[in-house]
């Protein structure tokens, strides 16, 4: 609106200036609550733990891939030796089961002897956070 010509004398100051103000702040508020709505929808974490289980589900063949991605996402790191017990199996099978987690990017570590934490690959971000890209392309 600061590009509109002048409406007359009484343009600049008072109540047309306190009006163009009240209209843009009201805009300003409905995209910013519109963005929190977006957002809190998208990091929800009950939505986001279903949404990368079913991606786990689709492009690794291990069932218990899943319920080891769900353990990660709920304490935010795991021990490695603590994956036998979230799977309730084997110290080889828990392994296996981390090692094709850790493979594909879906989890990620420092070394092979320290904690995994959940990874978010580039290659996921729309499967993983719909419509967070615009274009689902990053610039570059």
């Amino acid at each position: 609106m600061a590009g509109h010509p002048r409406r007359g004398d009484r343009d600049g100051w008072g109540n047309l200036s306190e009006a163009a103000l009240k209209t843009y702040c009201e805009w300003f508020l409905k995209v910013m609550l519109d963005q929190i709505i977006f957002s809190a929808k998208l990091f929800d974490l009950g939505g986001l733990e279903k949404r990368y289980r079913r991606l786990v589900e689709d492009t690794i063949d291990d069932k218990r891939a899943p319920d080891l991605i769900s353990a990660v996402l709920r304490y935010g790191t795991l021990e490695r030796g603590e994956a036998q017990i979230v799977l309730k199996t084997s110290e080889r099978t828990a392994r296996n089961t981390l090692s094709k987690l850790t493979s594909v990017g879906y989890l990620s570590s420092a070394s092979s002897k320290t904690p995994v934490r959940l990874a978010f690959p580039l290659d996921c971000r729309e499967r993983l956070f719909p419509n967070l890209f615009a274009d689902g392309d990053l610039p570059g």
